[in-house]
């Protein structure tokens, strides 16, 4: 009985170790020129991590040197592949298969008090934020276009204006009479069409594109599963080790 039991724990123990491996990342390029000799690479430039599509792991392997244009990055399907950037990150400049494994930055979520999103960027360009205008949201410090803030070179932080009680504050930041008639090409910015609660901007982007994996649930699914049967052997058979 006790070498069922040492079976059943090796076999739970392995599939533990594999779950696992789906968390495995690439090194840091700083760490890429000793990790090269491990896998002995002909020369630091050789060595490669990248994503494998066909195995859905980060693979360590020997490789030829490639560079891709921008907003793209490379991935193994097997060979070398390019793919545009994650809808979450951005690549301005080129990607090199040395000392990469992702594209370069990730894109701003627009979640600080009072943002929006104004629009998703693209795989070369970042997101860009805007004011809540509809909850009485302005600009600290006005943009160069009043429409869109862009992160990575403005400060895109928000604060409560408040309007005249007898005043409301349009899509372009003024504060105009309720009575009023405002033409739509009278407006410079674009309507929010629906007002976002501040639950609802927790990144998301990130509810909309972040990667679901299995990894993590499968793991803590093979621990329980592995305490309740060292339990239950140990209680009935009386095991010693």
């Amino acid at each position: 009985m006790k070498s069922i039991f040492i079976k059943l724990l090796v076999s739970f123990v392995t599939i533990f170790s594999y779950s696992n491996g789906y968390d495995k990342k690439c090194p840091h390029s700083s760490q890429w020129n000793f990790t090269s000799r491990s896998y002995r690479c002909a020369d630091q430039k050789t060595y490669i991590c990248l994503f494998d599509l066909l195995k859905s792991v980060f693979t360590e392997t020997c490789g030829p040197e490639d560079v891709s244009r921008e907003g793209t990055k490379y991935t193994l399907n097997p060979n070398l592949e390019q793919v545009p950037c994650d809808a979450i990150q951005y690549q301005p400049f080129t990607f090199t298969t040395n000392g990469n494994s992702q594209c370069a930055f990730g894109k701003s979520l627009c979640i600080s008090s009072g943002q929006i999103l104004a629009s998703n960027g693209s795989s070369l360009a970042d997101a860009n934020c805007r004011c809540d205008y509809t909850r009485g949201f302005d600009y600290i410090i006005p943009p160069k276009d009043p429409c869109l803030c862009k992160p990575a070179e403005e400060d895109c932080s928000c604060y409560i204006r408040k309007c005249d009680d007898d005043k409301v504050m349009i899509a372009d930041y003024r504060c105009m009479k309720r009575v009023e008639t405002i033409l739509p090409e009278d407006i410079k910015c674009p309507l929010i069409s629906r007002i976002l609660l501040p639950e609802d901007t927790v990144p998301v982007d990130m509810k909309q594109f972040k990667q679901v994996s299995s990894s993590s649930t499968w793991s803590n699914q093979a621990s329980v599963i592995l305490i309740v049967i060292v339990i239950i052997f140990t209680g009935k058979y009386n095991i010693i080790f």
